[in-house]
């Protein structure tokens, strides 16, 4: 019913409303044509789909036309599907008639104005005429662009917004653009496919959202609110996105984006000195410093180097390969030191330190460690000694108390 109607419309066009549509004309002696391609369906034309096109072929001349032929010429975007050649026979002056034609527009067409060639023939013998129409194919990736999609680097626990700016590049109003994001996600294990929780939770919103209508050159920025779950493991995380829209066509359309979210923060690393043999008496000895990842997030391939200074030299290795810190957990290095006669009672010992973060960011960072010389007595060492003396005596008193005893006991038998 919609084919008839349109074909009623046309036939009844006068010749003076021509101009509205797209024409070319081909004359001769014999008469003087015109052709209109004045309607298509669907509307818009879309790359990768079927269209019919109606072609109104008016005769203005004052001659016959006696066996009119039309014909499309099969050139890159279109396919011709079914009757390549349509006969209109006879074509007297001033009166027009339909030839209709179903064409296959080619996927990879560009879009935009695109040329449309007709083949026109008054008769047999007369010599065929082109006449070149532009056609408009619109290209429906290009109707509903995604112009940005932000989101920032975020910390176990942290709130965090993803901001997507979805824009229409279509002539007409785009209407129920529906955007979901999808917390839910694929991988393949060896038992096949199997659908992962990813560690977010949204807040407040929800995870779709609608725009009513969107109209030509408008865009509107959409908001999630999401938390990271306080276990989540630190790296990037992809988080698919489904947009569906209804086109001026009045078709549903849906395609999927790709959000990128990257889980981490920065290493928190402290550095003591844990312990150490040198003091005041001992001028050559170890040290260990710890490291204590106090953090979310983990610490990889940490290297600590020792730069010397004038109080100290440094025996066997500078830099010793320390590797991965977990969260809430220590590793520990040790390094031998041999002090000059320039050392104070407080030695200043610079360190070094380069390392990764979960995310295979680099970090490097120096800190200056203090390593006090204590005296013996700070240590404890006369304290221990007394110790060792006093119990020495009373062990000695007991031994001798025994011996006295068993002396005494002899004499008295």
């Amino acid at each position: 019913m919609k084919k008839v109607l349109a074909l009623l419309m046309l036939l009844v066009i006068p010749a003076a409303y021509a101009q509205n549509y797209a024409t070319s004309q081909v004359s001769s002696d014999y008469a003087d044509l015109y052709v209109v391609a004045a309607n298509y369906d669907p509307a818009p034309i879309v790359p990768g789909s079927y269209v019919d096109v109606w072609l109104r072929v008016e005769n203005r001349g004052d001659s016959v036309a006696p066996d009119v032929t039309v014909s499309i010429a099969e050139e890159f975007p279109w396919k011709v599907i079914d009757a390549r050649t349509v006969s209109l026979g006879r074509l007297g002056p001033n009166s027009a008639a339909i030839a209709s034609f179903r064409l296959l527009v080619d996927g990879s067409a560009p879009g935009g104005p695109t040329p449309l060639k007709v083949r026109l023939q008054k008769s047999q013998f007369d010599t065929p005429e082109i006449a070149q129409l532009s056609v408009n194919v619109e290209r429906l990736d290009a109707v509903l662009a995604i112009q940005s999609v932000t989101s920032e680097m975020v910390a176990p626990g942290e709130t965090f917004d993803v901001e997507v700016t979805v824009a229409n590049k279509a002539s007409s109003v785009l209407r129920s653009v529906k955007s979901s994001l999808r917390l839910l996600t694929q991988v393949t294990t060896t038992a096949g496919l199997s659908t992962v929780e990813l560690p977010f939770t949204p807040i407040g919103g929800g995870i779709e959202q609608t725009i009513d209508t969107l109209a030509p050159g408008q865009q509107k920025t959409l908001t999630y609110r999401l938390v990271v779950d306080p276990e989540a493991e630190s790296k990037p995380y992809k988080l698919p996105l489904e947009i569906s829209y209804f086109d001026p066509s009045g078709a549903n359309r849906t395609r999927t984006e790709v959000v990128g979210v990257i889980v981490g923060a920065e290493p928190e690393l402290s550095v003591v000195v844990d312990s150490t043999e040198l003091s005041s008496k001992i001028k050559t000895g170890n040290i260990v410093i710890r490291f204590v990842n106090y953090g979310v997030s983990d610490i990889k391939f940490l290297t600590a180097r020792v730069q010397p200074t004038d109080e100290f030299e440094i025996i066997g290795p500078a830099e010793v390969y320390v590797g991965k810190i977990d969260s809430d957990d220590y590793e520990t290095a040790e390094y031998r030191l041999a002090l000059t006669g320039d050392a104070d009672r407080a030695v200043e010992v610079p360190l070094v330190m380069e390392y990764r973060d979960a995310n295979n960011n680099k970090h490097s960072r120096g800190v200056s460690l203090t390593v006090n010389r204590y005296t013996p007595a700070q240590l404890g060492v006369e304290q221990g000694s007394s110790f060792v003396f006093i119990l020495v005596l009373v062990v000695l008193g007991v031994v001798g108390w025994f011996v006295y005893r068993r002396f005494r006991k002899r004499r008295s038998h």
